[in-house]
């Protein structure tokens, strides 16, 4: 693994959307990625706090790798005016 933008060693990843996205995120953390997640509705991304995922508090945070999962094309359509 490359060194992380947290200065860990670990590369950084975000998965955006924790519906489908929580159980990838575990995964991730699981292998030892640094991980950190955004929900639309924050108390849904804050389930994966205990867990050691790093609840984001924008859908863009500064990591190396960015997993999006979105729900329905207008929260696709959000995180792109986010990214703007």
């Amino acid at each position: 693994m490359t060194a992380g933008q947290d200065g860990s060693g670990r590369t950084t990843v975000a998965v955006i959307g924790t519906g489908v996205g929580a159980p990838i995120a575990r995964n991730l953390l699981h292998v030892g990625f640094d991980v950190r997640v955004w929900n639309r509705t924050r108390q849904k991304a804050e389930v994966l706090d205990d867990s050691g995922v790093h609840v984001a508090s924008s859908p863009a945070p500064d990591t190396e790798f960015l997993i999006t999962m979105p729900t329905d094309g207008a929260y696709s359509a959000s995180l792109n005016e986010a990214e703007a």
